[in-house]
């Protein structure tokens, strides 16, 4: 079964809540409390995340993490390669070759490389912003819905 990892899944989630408060700092303990996830696993993540310079870690008292980069300008992938590292649908795309003792003579390469382009082309191609724009349409229409309000209402 091919899906994201609980990490990239996590990490899509705290990257949209720093989106949503702005030039805040946030604790790792507050991203942990108000998620129900566990403030060692937060921090791991957004040490990977800062690592990879998508997000700023505050260190002292009131340290935390904020966001440095515009979500525009952040991609899924980039998300996926700083808490998963490299993606390689099989061995045979990687440059090591030796992974996979058919490479010669396997006659399914070509495809697998091309389906692993077409795939890291679409990460490449979606960013946070279009995750967290989505997200506050999900919202609005949830919030429009058991509210009775009109999705357009919303805009008006």
């Amino acid at each position: 079964m091919f899906k994201f990892s609980k990490k990239v899944d996590y990490s899509v989630l705290l990257i949209t809540e720093l989106v949503q408060r702005g030039d805040q700092i946030t604790s790792a303990s507050s991203l942990a409390e108000k998620f129900g996830l566990s403030a060692d696993f937060i921090a791991n993540l957004m040490k990977n995340l800062s690592r990879k310079g998508l997000i700023r870690s505050t260190r002292g008292k009131n340290g935390g993490y904020s966001l440095i980069v515009d979500p525009e300008n952040i991609t899924l992938k980039d998300v996926i390669q700083a808490v998963d590292g490299p993606i390689s649908l099989v061995g045979c795309i990687e440059s090591d070759h030796s992974l996979c003792k058919c490479y010669n003579v396997c006659g399914s390469r070509a495809k697998m490389m091309d389906v692993s382009r077409q795939i890291n082309r679409i990460l490449e191609d979606t960013s946070l912003g279009e995750i967290v724009r989505a997200n506050v349409n999900l919202v609005n229409s949830s919030t429009a819905s058991t509210t009775g309000i009109s999705q357009g209402a919303l805009h008006e």
